[in-house]
């Protein structure tokens, strides 16, 4: 499951995601997104988790938790249709 996160803290890196997603199961890839124009970070990220009850539970978990002095929303991604539109 493809999981979107928003309003990562710059000082966030993508070991610092991987590792907060990892206490609730294996974590495929995380891909912190940057804005084409500038390169700047555009505090969104997404993490994929193969196995979707592990997926859940983090969400649960981690949607509304502060990281890094950030409060965190995470939710199931939509679609790629709509990752494409947040590059």
């Amino acid at each position: 499951m493809e999981i979107y996160i928003l309003f990562i803290p710059d000082s966030a890196t993508e070991n610092t995601i991987k590792e907060l997603f990892r206490r609730y199961g294996q974590v495929k890839t995380v891909r912190i997104m940057t804005y084409k124009s500038t390169g700047e970070r555009a505090g969104r990220a997404f993490v994929d988790m193969p196995n979707d009850d592990e997926a859940q539970k983090a969400i649960a978990e981690l949607n509304g938790k502060v990281i890094q002095g950030s409060k965190i929303f995470v939710e199931k991604a939509r679609s790629k249709a709509y990752e494409s539109k947040t590059k």
